[in-house]
């Protein structure tokens, strides 16, 4: 209880506000200022429970007969029972229930600009509390008694555990007496037995749509809110991706069709079953020829390069490659029969060198030499 502070909230913003804290030394200590400056409370709060005492003038206390549990309908119901005893719209009423037992539900009632008043003045201070409670009931009470504490001119009265009233001082005696109160023990109150009471209660207000609300559930719901924000961001992009796929699914199919027209004029007659495996297979065809001629010559005139070192005289004029009969066609010239004879023997065995012809020209002898992968590993 040490740790607790009570604020003591007027009636109206001309009256003082009361605030109450206890000492480790164990005394209390109770100050007041205006509503205004509130705000002078904060170096209080740190460490503290904040207990906030409302006027009791302001709630009042009602008893229904509710045998069952009070879920939220049964509680939202409850105002409408009160219709008949209360002169207030019961739609601007804000209700609290205070305690079920016996099979009766005790209640307070209080009007929901009352609540905002008194809520705008804490959080222009940057008060949080989540505990409020009329102050009538923070009067100590025992069963054959009436507690009365004196709250400078007016006085709080508590003759029941649900039983309390407020009344100016001069009306004391006559409250009283309309009360039967003189077999009842009438005990005046010290401010330390309020401290006591607000301090160790468990009733609130602060219920329904003023339940107060846990700073994790408050993280939660902002992160609940961005979670909500993604997901319709991520649903806008997922449609307009749907969108674009179902264009370029369009443009496909067009596409497609315009690669089957083409593949007809190219091999007129010929059925398509899997284009794209069907042009796959004609291309590697077509790249498989041209890597045959630009790889394969080259292959050839690298393995004869010995010969065409051994034997100079042997003068290449021209070359050609078959590409269907795999062979390289060489015309030459020397100047006599023997190098042609020279050439075929200084090739390697990897290759096949046949001299197709040779004639005498003047002082020159031309001919033509074929040169083709051995298949049998030896020049002929």
């Amino acid at each position: 209880m040490d740790n607790n502070l009570i604020i003591w909230l007027p009636a109206s913003e001309m009256e003082p506000v009361f605030w109450l804290t206890r000492s480790e030394q164990g005394q209390l200590s109770v100050s007041n200022l205006l509503t205004q400056q509130l705000g002078k409370l904060a170096e209080q709060l740190p460490g503290r429970k904040v207990t906030v005492l409302v006027p009791g003038e302001a709630v009042t206390l009602h008893s229904l007969e509710q045998a069952g549990k009070i879920n939220s309908a049964v509680y939202q119901s409850l105002r409408w029972r009160l219709e008949d005893d209360i002169a207030e719209d019961v739609e601007q009423l804000h209700i609290a229930v205070l305690e079920q037992a016996d099979g009766i539900a005790h209640l307070a009632s209080v009007s929901q600009a009352r609540m905002e008043q008194w809520q705008s003045w804490l959080a222009g201070a940057e008060i949080e509390s989540n505990q409020w409670l009329p102050d009538t009931l923070a009067l100590p009470w025992n069963e054959g008694e009436i507690s009365i504490f004196h709250k400078e001119k007016k006085s709080l009265v508590r003759s029941g555990q649900y039983t309390t009233a407020v009344c100016e001082e001069s009306w004391m005696p006559l409250y009283l007496r309309s009360i039967d109160s003189d077999e009842l023990a009438h005990k005046e109150l010290s401010v330390d037995s309020v401290f006591e009471v607000a301090s160790r209660s468990s009733l609130n207000l602060l219920q329904g749509s003023w339940q107060p609300r846990s700073k994790t559930m408050l993280q939660v719901r902002v992160w609940r809110r961005a979670a909500v924000l993604a997901v319709l961001s991520l649903t806008l992009f997922l449609g307009q991706s749907i969108t674009l796929n179902t264009r370029l699914e369009a443009q496909n199919q067009t596409l497609q069709q315009q690669a089957k027209d083409i593949y007809q004029q190219l091999f007129p007659g010929e059925r398509i079953v899997r284009l794209e495996s069907q042009l796959k297979q004609k291309l590697a065809s077509l790249q498989g020829s041209k890597q045959t001629e630009v790889v394969t010559m080259p292959l050839l005139l690298e393995q004869l390069a010995p010969a065409f070192t051994s034997v100079p005289a042997f003068q290449t004029m021209d070359m050609e490659y078959n590409l269907s009969r795999e062979e390289l066609r060489i015309t030459a010239q020397s100047v006599d029969f023997e190098s042609f004879e020279r050439f075929r023997e200084s090739a390697p065995t990897s290759l096949q060198v046949t001299i197709e012809s040779t004639e005498q020209q003047n002082k020159l002898v031309k001919g033509t030499v074929i040169v083709k992968a051995s298949t049998e590993g030896a020049a002929s």
